[in-house]
């Protein structure tokens, strides 16, 4: 479709990783996704991972186990929706409401299925926030 002289400009997966604009969540426990079945490697975006941290710091739950939790309900999720490779899913929380009391509320997020780079087509899962546009 696109010859090498049609692309003007390129941020790949490597950059974004560099940049911690995504993470590769087997940095912090290859188990987190193998555990939940998942045998593609998994990114989570910079503004899922505030939300992870947030979560851990106001909870005191650990960063890995609210991944795992991420994890655990994109499986849930993409069990129901094999034919699809773009998955919403919800996951619950922990967040400090205007009382400052802790919380949960459940919060949309939006799994995309496809290749690690432009350059390599090897399958892997990307999950970010979920906006309704």
């Amino acid at each position: 479709m696109f010859e090498n002289t049609d692309i003007i400009d390129v941020y790949t997966r490597k950059q974004a990783l560099l940049d911690k604009a995504q993470f590769n969540i087997d940095t912090f426990d290859p188990k987190i996704r193998t555990d939940k079945g998942i045998k593609y490697p998994v990114f989570i975006t910079d503004t899922v991972m505030n939300i992870v941290r947030n979560s851990a710091r106001i909870s005191g739950d650990t960063v890995e186990w609210i991944l795992f939790d991420i994890c655990n309900m994109f499986t849930c999720y993409a069990k129901n929706n094999r034919n699809s490779s773009e998955i919403k899913f919800l996951v619950a929380i922990k967040y400090l409401n205007r009382k400052n009391n802790i919380d949960v509320k459940d919060i949309c997020l939006y799994a995309q299925i496809g290749a690690m780079d432009f350059d390599d087509v090897s399958p892997v899962i990307t999950i970010m926030d979920h906006i309704d546009l």
